[in-house]
């Protein structure tokens, strides 16, 4: 009975033994093998009885001599428990766990052993390893792309913010406010900087030349482009009062310099005449210039055909248009960014533009030019505007001097009529020098000729000192034939209702006053002194 109960108890510790599905088995301290699962008879795939007694080092691990990492010495003389991990000439790889086995009376006599197939693993741990090292070496690279893109972005921002600085620079800081003009600006780039260009050009006291400009793109490429062309009107615009002949060269300078047609873009350019209200237009590719005509309360357009856009043909020529303008009268530039203006659903359109105009041609400009800002952003409806938007809209404030001082009294026409304006006494000879001259084209007399000088010269004088002057200027209005030359002298006082003291009966002119009775042949002081006509006769 004994002896069934001790096969059954064998038994079942083979089978618990058999049932572990690692290799397990055990050694002696000679490092044979001693006992043995069914797993370790497959993996080996030999029988027990092959196995048992047989050198684990050899069967096991297919090596002719001990482990380097076998641990039996230790356990077999301190009992410690170890694990290692081992690698095959197949180039398996194994978890090893040993520890000692004790017989009933406490002492060590075998070690069991169990290795795990680990090779799978190791695999996927490995290429996890090199996985985190690509993955780290990515993200380290990363870090110097970001480091580097944020130099760049950085270098980007001061060159966009030097960009910025440029372009406010050469887009004027101020508006000109002269009496005869009233002048707004909408000003929008759609980038940071753009290519919308406007100025205005002092060409003298009585002229002033309105650019407008719309370079192909955007950004800072076009800003360069704006920025050239801006350099090379100014060149050309102060020693020509031809708006054609501006455009020409102008595109000539910049077809010349650029060396591609990647880059072009439209123009207008007009010269305004603060004495007569005349403009001189001249367009290049650029939307029509609008007139809106306070009689009519009408807009009108430019009629003249586009020119040529600049930038493409060295050999363009173009056109010049002159327009009159009244009081009230308005001149209207723009950009296409507005007229082309969409919101996904429709553009903005001419129509549409003029129908604002006209809505709010009572306003001032400047209410003008910002409601037209308010209607292009509703139609928008929040979206960002597609272009570089600009408008400029300037308002004849005075009527041409010709007919602002009733110079029909002294004039039968505006033929041969010149008009200078005076602001300061340094200019008394560009006026006098002018009269001159025509008296010199109708063969006058050289003493009639010094003696209108000195005339006139007192009579600027005298005109000039009678009151305190800061903004209003003097006109001088002078037309001469082969007959007679007249000059006549006015001022904004003339349109004045109230009494002036009559200057020239001032102690302080008795000296101006004999110098001009002395050297004119006729002297006339309309309207209580508030004219003087001079006239000079070819004796």
């Amino acid at each position: 009975m004994m002896h069934n109960d001790v096969s059954q108890s064998k038994h079942h510790l083979e089978s618990i033994f058999d049932s572990i599905t690692e290799p397990i088995f055990s050694v002696n301290n000679d490092y044979r093998i001693t006992r043995l699962n069914k797993k370790y008879e497959s993996l080996l795939q030999k029988t027990f009885q092959d196995i048992l007694g047989q050198l684990c080092y050899t069967q096991l691990y297919r090596r002719s001599t001990v482990c380097p990492e076998c641990p039996i010495s230790n356990i077999m003389k301190e009992g410690k428990k170890t694990s290692f991990k081992i690698s095959v000439s197949d180039e398996r790889i194994y978890d090893v766990h040993c520890f000692p086995l004790y017989d009933k009376n406490g002492a060590i006599i075998e070690m069991v052993e169990f290795a795990r197939d680990i090779t799978e693993e190791e695999r996927i741990r490995n290429e996890l390893v090199n996985l985190q090292r690509q993955v780290l070496a990515t993200s380290l690279k990363l870090a110097d792309q970001n480091k580097e893109l944020e130099r760049a972005y950085t270098k980007l921002s001061r060159e966009l913010t030097l960009a910025r600085i440029v372009q406010r620079g050469i887009l004027p800081q101020s508006l000109p406010q002269p009496p005869e003009l009233r002048t707004a600006v909408y000003y929008y780039p759609m980038e940071d900087v753009g290519g919308d260009l406007y100025d205005f050009i002092q060409i003298n006291s009585d002229l002033i030349g309105i650019i407008l400009a719309d370079v192909s793109g955007h950004g800072i490429p076009a800003a360069f482009i704006a920025a050239m062309a801006k350099m090379s009107f100014y060149l050309h615009a102060m020693n020509n009062i031809s708006t054609a002949r501006v455009l020409s060269q102008v595109n000539k300078d910049m077809c010349t310099n650029l060396h591609t047609n990647e880059f072009f873009f439209t123009a207008s350019y007009c010269l305004v005449d603060l004495i007569t209200n005349r403009v001189k237009y001249s367009n290049a590719g650029h939307p029509h210039l609008l007139i809106y005509r306070n009689d009519l309360k009408a807009i009108e357009s430019s009629i003249k055909e586009k020119g040529l856009i600049m930038g493409l043909n060295k050999e363009a020529l173009y056109e010049e248009e002159e327009i009159e303008l009244n009081k009230g009268d308005r001149l209207i530039f723009y950009t296409d960014g507005i007229t082309e203006c969409s919101n996904g659903d429709e553009t903005f359109g001419l129509e549409r533009l003029k129908d604002i105009l006209l809505a709010t041609s009572t306003y001032n400009v400047k209410a003008q030019v910002d409601e037209v800002e308010r209607e292009l952003r509703a139609f928008m409806k929040s979206k960002e505007l597609g272009d570089d938007v600009t408008l400029i809209i300037i308002e004849a404030a005075l009527d041409n001097k010709y007919r602002c001082f009733d110079l029909d009294n002294e004039f039968d026409t505006m033929t041969n009529v010149s008009i200078v304006a005076i602001r300061h006494p340094l200019e008394f000879e560009r006026a006098i020098s002018n009269t001159l001259g025509v008296m010199d084209t109708f063969m006058f007399h050289d003493q009639s000729i010094r003696n209108t000088k000195f005339a006139m010269y007192e009579a600027l004088n005298m005109y000039y000192h009678s009151r305190d002057r800061h903004t209003e200027p003097i006109y001088v209005a002078f037309r001469s034939d082969k007959e007679c030359c007249t000059v006549v002298i006015v001022d904004s006082r003339y349109l004045s209702t109230a009494d002036i003291f009559p200057y020239y009966r001032s102690n302080a002119n008795n000296h101006s006053m004999n110098v001009v009775l002395k050297n004119i042949d006729t002297i006339d002081f309309k309207h209580g002194g508030k004219k003087i006509v001079l006239k000079k006769y070819n004796k």
